[in-house]
């Protein structure tokens, strides 16, 4: 997360960079790296290899605050 003032200067592009690099030298090729992005950064994510879950896999999240209804 690049804060307001910094954004639009490429700063995230950088770190996505050395994050991809971090990954291709860290990870095995059946690794899976997972991600939770809010819009619109996910269209940044989609520009380093990231892609939304096909329908046979499932994303989930648990919301722990204290206005949520559990039953």
């Amino acid at each position: 997360m690049v804060d307001k003032d910094y954004q639009r200067k490429g700063i995230a592009e950088q770190i996505m960079k050395a994050i991809d690099r971090y990954f291709e030298e860290n990870t095995y090729e059946d690794s899976y790296i997972c991600l939770i992005a809010n819009h619109p950064a996910d269209l940044l994510y989609q520009k380093h290899q990231f892609e939304y879950l096909p329908t046979n896999k499932c994303g989930m999240l648990r919301n722990q605050g204290k206005n949520t209804n559990n039953g």
